[in-house]
Parts: structure tokens; C-alpha cells; sequence
């Protein structure tokens, strides 16, 4: 009985693999690409001085102004016990980044 029912759980398995592989896109020959002309190497240009200075705060923060508030939104299951623990854990993530706002 045991033989039977692992030879059928395989059978079954067998036939979804090749269902599935079956449902997905055939592949696309890859476009022919000629090779590139021959091209005259670029002059050598002196790097600015300020080049290698370190970024900005504005600008390792992206586009994000400072008045702007970000949501992050947290769920788990509800249990009492951590849903206290994390509450606090979040106060104190919040009092710590200023501007981001976890959603409880």
C-alpha cells in the first residue's frame, strides 16, 4: 500500500512539473548583433577637483525632504505579550529617526 501511494504522489508530481513547464514562455532567440565599428578612443579629461569629495546629506538622502514623513506599515499575529514589546521597540525607533512613522 505504501508503494502504491509513494508511486502516485511521484506520478502526480511528474505531471505538474510538466504541466507547469509547459505553461511558460518559449524562450526568444537572442537578436543578431553586428560588430561595433571601429571608434576613436575618448581624449583623457582631467577629473573636477570636487569629484571625489564626500556626498552631501541631501544628497545621500535622495529626493526626500526633511519635512517629509515616511509610513512603514508592521503587522504580526496578535499576541499581547509581543504586541507590548514591540510597541515600545517602535517608540524608540521613531524617537530615534525622526520623520519615519511605523504604522502598529
Amino acid at each position: 500500500m505504501l508503494h502504491k501511494r509513494f508511486g502516485l504522489m511521484m506520478g502526480l508530481m511528474l505531471a505538474f512539473a510538466l504541466v507547469f513547464t509547459a505553461c511558460a514562455p518559449a524562450p526568444t532567440a537572442p537578436a543578431d548583433t553586428a560588430a561595433p565599428a571601429d571608434t576613436a578612443a575618448p581624449a583623457d579629461t582631467a577629473a573636477p577637483a570636487d569629484a571625489e569629495a564626500a556626498p552631501t546629506e541631501e544628497a545621500a538622502e535622495g529626493s526626500r525632504r526633511s519635512d517629509e514623513v515616511i509610513e512603514i506599515e508592521y503587522w504580526q499575529y496578535f499576541f499581547e505579550d509581543r504586541v507590548t514589546a514591540m510597541n515600545a521597540l517602535i517608540e524608540q525607533f521613531e524617537a530615534e529617526n525622526p520623520g519615519i512613522k511605523v504604522i502598529h
